[in-house]
């Protein structure tokens, strides 16, 4: 998939009823599960998480084990999100990518602003 054709939405990262900074995984978890930011996001605070802070990555893994059991990490070594995006164009994702999670589902990017990811340290599939 060529650059300049890759798909990308940020509808759901404008929603400004929820204004926190660092939530970028209750939102890449929140679109990846089509489910609502407020419900992923209380879940995310039963495990731990702090609002206004980063979220550890065992955090994130916690709330997917918990929202899709059997669904585990799959680390990626010196893949691109345009290489990663044809052969992942099916199917709902959490990405990690540096210091950020963004969600991909059926090969639209959902991130609060269009960036040209260097390498993705690894996803999981939840559905």
């Amino acid at each position: 998939m060529a650059r300049d054709t890759m798909q990308y939405d940020h509808t759901a990262y404008a929603d400004t009823t929820h204004s926190e900074r660092a939530d970028c995984a209750v939102r890449a978890v929140s679109v990846a599960a089509c489910l609502s930011y407020d419900e992923v996001y209380a879940l995310f605070a039963s495990v731990g998480r702090r609002a206004g802070k980063p979220t550890q990555i065992s955090i994130t893994e916690q709330v997917i084990t918990q929202l899709f059991p059997g669904v585990h990490y799959c680390p990626t070594w010196g893949i691109t999100l345009t290489s990663f995006l044809p052969e992942h164009n099916l199917g709902h994702y959490v990405v990690h990518v540096p210091n950020h999670l963004i969600a991909v589902c059926d090969g639209v990017v959902y991130d609060w602003r269009l960036r040209r990811y260097r390498r993705i340290h690894g996803y999981w599939r939840v559905c």
